[in-house]
């Protein structure tokens, strides 16, 4: 009430949200909302500390530049560097001993190279399948942009601003052409597939630890997660087994292995700067081998054979 009183005053401190970028088709109620101009702006731009430098002409001509070419060209656009990502991603599997037949790296590979070329080409029912596929490990966290993509599209986009002109039509070029858009989501699939598999094998990992009991699963957040399970969703809705093992899954996921999107915002921050290459991936790589380890002795303290056994599993990964 008093935000709306200050708006009918004309208070230009307070704003509508109004459009947000990035939803596509999809609408948010948020829109409808108002609230102060320097909040508002902070959630829909997510702008970071160092933003602004990247906007100096001189800057971006002389530093951010040759920088994000260099980057670009030695890692997306190098096939030696595209397959050495693939295998690379795979230790981060290996490094949780998810070995075994629980889940299938051919299936993960197949569900990744139909969303990068086959998606539409599909019967209905593989297209059903696949766009179910992609939005669960999405929902559930567990599908997440590769860590150096998303930070060479994130300085890109930092960079491009006003009318395309001079070497913003390179830019501009590397961003939006199919070829090399093509490339880089070629690049963030060698991180997917591992992540699926790892996905659907904590899964069956899951389901197995469950034995059909909601209880055990509150039991594993509690234990495991270190966190109370909560039994509603977003909407209210009540959770069953299945959504709990499936959230699980995901935590698995974006807690022991590099997930983009948990990146502390410094470290974001820190990409717009001449020096560090993907700064991103080191700071994921020391977060993931401390949770991994937390992870690794939680599970070996269980009273549960089952959890201790996979305890026992991360632990001789890890090493």
């Amino acid at each position: 009430a008093e935000l709306g009183l200050n708006v009918a005053k004309g208070d230009p401190s307070i704003i509508q949200v109004g459009e947000i970028g990035g939803l596509g088709l999809l609408r948010s109620s948020a829109s409808k909302l108002y609230g102060s101009a320097d909040r508002v702006s902070r959630l829909k731009s997510l702008r970071g500390p160092l933003d602004v430098i990247a906007n100096i002409p001189i800057y971006k001509q002389v530093i951010l530049y040759p920088k994000i070419a260099a980057q670009y060209g030695k890692t997306v656009l190098s096939p030696a560097t595209q397959t050495r990502n693939f295998s690379s991603a795979g230790f981060f599997v290996g490094n949780r001993g998810l070995l075994g037949g629980r889940a299938s790296v051919t299936e993960s590979i197949k569900m990744t190279v139909d969303d990068i070329f086959n998606a539409g080409k599909g019967a209905a029912d593989a297209e059903k399948k696949l766009l179910d596929d992609i939005a669960e490990g999405i929902k559930y966290g567990a599908l997440d942009e590769n860590i150096v993509a998303s930070e060479l599209s994130a300085v890109l986009r930092a960079i491009r601003k006003g009318a395309i002109k001079d070497t913003d039509q390179l830019t501009g070029f590397l961003e939006k052409k199919g070829l090399l858009r093509t490339a880089s989501r070629i690049y963030a699939g060698g991180d997917n597939v591992w992540k699926w598999y790892a996905y659907n094998w904590y899964k069956s990992f899951l389901r197995d630890y469950a034995k059909g009991d909601l209880g055990r699963m509150k039991n594993w957040f509690r234990d495991v997660a270190g966190q109370k399970f909560d039994p509603k969703d977003l909407l209210g809705k009540k959770k069953g087994l299945e959504e709990a093992i499936k959230e699980a899954a995901g935590w698995y996921v974006r807690n022991t292995m590099p997930t983009y999107s948990l990146v502390p915002r410094l470290i974001q921050a820190i990409r717009t700067l001449p020096f560090g290459n993907f700064v991103s991936f080191p700071a994921e790589m020391i977060r993931t081998t401390a949770n991994t380890l937390r992870v690794n002795m939680r599970e070996i303290a269980s009273d549960d054979v089952v959890m201790r056994e996979m305890g026992y599993r991360g632990a001789m990964g890890q090493f």
